[in-house]
């Protein structure tokens, strides 16, 4: 018999992290709707708390779903529906979405909606807008300063 001392690899442990405000929640056997957390269809994990819908573009998200969560008798619905019947109709979808643990739609997600901006995707699109690269950006760093304290120092002012 073969007795494990300290990590086991296998356990059924969960964590995630919220990109908009950071926090972290892991447990056993955990699932996001556990802890009031979706993910968009981008992969995008964030609180329900930040969760934003667009509401003119309920319509056309429950027109062109593709993740098989919406069924062709609600998509019907919602082409003649009022605008009233249309928020009902959406309200549903977005209870089931977080009943049944679905990614939501990127339309619902803060982040895809650009009401945030994750810090990998600003630095991504300053490099592009200043026509250079990491290497070369760090090479301009260690140029200018003795020590990351210096550097630190710098950013704050």
């Amino acid at each position: 018999m073969k007795i494990r001392l300290g990590f086991v690899s296998n356990s059924s442990s969960s964590s995630f992290t919220c990109d908009v405000c950071g926090r972290e929640e892991s447990g056993y056997d955990l699932c996001m709707s556990e802890i009031d957390m979706r993910e968009c269809s981008h992969g995008h994990v964030f609180c329900i708390d930040h969760k934003e819908i667009i509401l003119k573009d309920m319509r056309e998200i429950i027109e062109q779903d593709n993740t098989g969560n919406v069924d062709e008798e609600i998509k019907i619905a919602a082409r003649t529906a009022s605008n009233e019947e249309l928020e009902d109709i959406w309200e549903e979808l977005i209870n089931e979405w977080d009943d049944f643990d679905y990614e939501c739609p990127s339309q619902a997600c803060p982040i895809c909606n650009f009401e945030c901006l994750l810090d990998a995707d600003l630095s991504k699109y300053l490099l592009k807008k200043m026509e250079t690269d990491r290497e070369s950006i760090l090479t301009e760093i260690k140029s200018k300063f003795n020590n990351y304290k210096n550097f630190n120092n710098d950013l704050k002012k």
